[in-house]
């Protein structure tokens, strides 16, 4: 299966690059063995136009990025036949079938565009070029004046985890031959002036940044097609009302530098743009506001969320729950906060008591910083109840005594016997410690005869740090 732009768009998660031309999660058999090529061109004279997408429109015709540094591998041998028609094989790893000193490339023979072999020109990638009368390449094709290479995937167009390249088919060569098109370097798109040549920027492409022409004159607000319309820094992305416009991009983590929540200002934000980033819009449409404890949206379908500058305004609920992994608010339930990186519940702090978080005693609500009037529910867990591991003198008969970073406190009682495995303190009867994932009898490290342990004072009583006990080693 050829494995362009377009293709992979449409079989991995918008920007991943394929790391193998087979194992791909969510393509059908069919689609896995298929040898027809995808719709993506390249033209051999002139550059094609972009597309948009549904959510973020693509900066241009252009591969996904992946994150900087990260770089993928081939395939180890040929695995694709010859375009039809030639009389050659062109692509990666394949016998090209020509004689020494000869490369298998394109070229007007004086009446058609073939696929054939001819002396290797001097010309190398990168370099120009002329397919009809020269200067000819030395390896690969001559596409739109550049010597590009054959590829059969993406991966054949990688530049060593530094840059990437789109592997698009050749338009108006018969054979619908593949080749490598212009590579671009990865970059971060929140800091488009770094990394990037002087009349680049970088633009978001799939889950991460390209370098690629500043041809974008589109601010904040301004309509788009796709995201090279825009100034770097933006993205071409729909807002509230389903328009497509160019919106500062942030990132969607509330605690990072340029987090959404922060960088927003006066407006709200899609977290639809790409990976980790989202995008800041002005909403046509804006959404009324509540109260983030009462959480009084009209609409049950919504839930009241801190938007940054707009204060408490009705959005679509999330679908995380309380102690779940999050990046922003929405994420969430309604009734619950994207706080440390996971959903927490949401009370009021003048409440005399905190139904909402709990029945536990140790339970608290603390006020957010600069909203006196909205808390977060907080789980510092059971206050340490201090005992004697040796004497083992909890008075709550469920409890028994475990030695624990914190000293030795009164836990409710495990169940494993001596020498079974265990994870945790606690987890052994009491009267054991858990020690290298086994339940260990514990010993009084000032009583020379050991009892508690198998060989009597023939055996080590190790002690425990921060305990009154010690462990029988023998």
């Amino acid at each position: 299966m050829l494995f362009t732009r377009a293709r992979l768009e449409n079989c991995l998660l918008p920007g991943a690059l394929v790391a193998s031309l087979a194992l791909l999660v969510g393509c059908s058999k069919s689609e896995a063995t298929a040898t027809t090529p995808a719709n993506t061109t390249t033209d051999l004279g002139s550059a094609t136009g972009s597309d948009a997408a549904s959510d973020v429109a693509k900066a241009g015709d252009t591969p996904a990025a992946t994150d900087a540094g990260k770089e993928v591998t081939g395939p180890p041998k040929c695995v694709f036949p010859a375009p039809v028609g030639a009389r050659c094989n062109p692509y990666p790893q394949c016998d090209s079938g020509c004689a020494a000193g000869d490369v298998c490339t394109i070229f007007n023979d004086g009446t058609k565009t073939v696929i054939d072999c001819r002396a290797k020109g001097d010309v190398s990638k990168g370099g120009t070029c002329d397919h009809t009368k020269g200067p000819w390449c030395a390896e690969g094709a001559c596409v739109q004046g550049k010597c590009r290479r054959f590829c059969v995937d993406p991966v054949d167009c990688s530049e060593g985890g530094t840059a990437v390249a789109a592997c698009d088919t050749i338009a108006g060569v018969p054979g619908k031959p593949t080749a490598c098109g212009e590579a671009h370097a990865l970059c971060e798109p929140l800091t488009p002036d770094a990394g990037c040549g002087a009349s680049e920027t970088c633009y978001l492409e799939g889950e991460g940044g390209l370098c690629m022409a500043a041809t974008g004159a589109g601010k904040q607000g301004a309509t788009c097609t796709k995201t090279s319309d825009c100034v770097g820094g933006l993205a071409c992305v729909k807002d509230d009302a389903g328009a497509l416009i160019c919106g500062a991009l942030c990132n969607v983590d509330p605690a990072a530098s340029s987090a959404c929540d922060t960088a927003c200002t006066g407006k709200l934000y899609t977290a639809k743009a790409s990976g980790p980033y989202g995008a800041c819009y002005e909403p046509k449409n804006p959404p009324p506001t509540c109260d983030l404890v009462a959480q009084d949206c009209q609409d049950s379908g919504k839930g009241c969320y801190l938007a940054g500058s707009h204060g408490m305004v009705c959005l679509p609920q999330g679908a995380q729950n309380a102690g779940d992994a999050c990046q922003q608010h929405t994420a969430c339930k309604k009734g619950l906060a994207c706080a440390g990186g996971k959903c927490v519940k949401v009370c009021d702090p003048k409440a005399p008591a905190q139904p909402t978080c709990g029945s536990q005693a140790w339970l608290t609500c603390n006020a957010v910083p600069d909203l006196p009037a909205v808390g977060l529910c907080n789980d510092p867990g059971p206050p340490a109840d201090p005992c004697n591991v040796v004497a083992q003198d909890c008075k709550d008969a469920t409890k028994g005594c475990y030695s624990t970073d914190k000293g030795d406190v009164c836990l409710p009682k495990g169940t494993v016997p001596k020498g079974g495995k265990c994870d945790k303190a606690g987890a052994c009867v009491p009267g054991l410690y858990c020690l290298v994932s086994a339940c260990r009898p514990i010993c009084d490290p000032k009583d020379a005869a050991h009892a508690t342990c198998d060989t009597g004072a023939a055996a080590n009583c190790v002690a425990i740090p921060g305990s009154a006990g010690g462990y029988c080693d023998e």
